[in-house]
């Protein structure tokens, strides 16, 4: 589903069954698995829970016991394989964007003057400085979408829907999952209006770094101002408020946190499912766990 990670994604990939069949060869003479393949296995499984983990484990012993039967390891993964089409977006411009470019502009130009390169670890530290110290700022909490913001969402709407036309269209999202943050909800109440399910998902919050933009503010969320949204029904597994300030994370925790996307697309009885994230996370989820 646009991971590169077979660890995370490798049986909800209808291109990645070549992952399990590969590692089928490293049975034992006596037909069982051998400990690297075993450890491979089970690592590309963490996600999937320990009864599916089961099934699989099964199903490859019972590959390699019944060789004969023609239908092979494609054939008896495609048994509890799960596909899904996952259409993957990153909100629009938002105005903290604007206000954190401009500074690192200015910042760059100082440190410029100077006299420290562009590569050096005083110049990187200036910009770095600069920004966070621009993005301190409580007016910009829960930054809403800029004017251009919302005219990319609305040209990405254009481009979704052009895509659906035509002998190989993608199907419209049946679903759509969205961080609770306001841009995102934003981004999605714009690319998808009167959607008849769209569900908030804490899992799909950008890097809590503790910024007043990547913390939610009530004023800007719930029913009132987005009534087609449910809030009441988020389907993350986590129990942490990620988007409060007690749960900083750091780039390999947003990591792992992506990594529980897998489970719950997969417990999602819908085919085509749009995901309404951020760059942080999406960025995590494309490395993998």
């Amino acid at each position: 589903f646009g991971s590169s990670s077979s660890k995370a994604c490798c049986l909800l990939q209808p291109g990645a069954r070549h992952h399990i069949e590969q590692m089928c060869y490293g049975f034992s003479p006596a037909l069982k698995v051998a400990p690297k393949c075993e450890q491979t296995i089970a690592a590309c499984l963490t996600e999937l829970g320990a009864d599916d983990a089961k099934d699989v484990h099964v199903t490859l012993e019972a590959a390699a016991l019944e060789k004969a039967d023609g239908q092979g390891v494609a054939g008896k993964i495609e048994e509890c394989a799960v596909h899904k089409t996952v259409i993957f977006v990153r909100h629009g411009q938002a105005v903290h964007n604007i206000v954190e470019e401009r500074v690192k502009e200015q910042a760059a130009r100082e440190a410029e003057a100077c006299g420290h390169a562009k590569d050096s670890t005083e110049f990187q530290a200036l910009v770095k400085e600069a920004r966070l110290a621009a993005l301190r700022d409580e007016a910009l909490r829960d930054a809403a979408l800029s004017e251009l913001g919302k005219a990319q969402v609305l040209d990405a709407k254009r481009r979704l829907e052009h895509m659906s036309i035509g002998p190989r269209s993608l199907p419209q999202p049946t679903a759509v999952l969205v961080s609770p943050l306001f841009r995102t909800l934003q981004t999605a109440s714009i690319l998808f209006p009167e959607h008849p399910k769209i569900q908030v998902s804490r899992v799909l919050c950008e890097r809590n770094t503790g910024l007043p933009c990547d913390r939610c503010s009530d004023q800007n969320r719930g029913a009132h101002s987005f009534p087609h949204i449910d809030f009441d029904q988020d389907l993350s597994p986590q129990s942490c408020n990620l988007c409060s300030s007690e749960c900083e994370e750091n780039a390999f925790d947003v990591r792992c946190r992506s990594a529980s996307l897998a489970k719950l697309l997969q417990r999602t009885e819908d085919q085509t499912i749009a995901v309404v994230s951020h760059k942080g996370f999406l960025r995590e989820l494309e490395r993998g766990p």
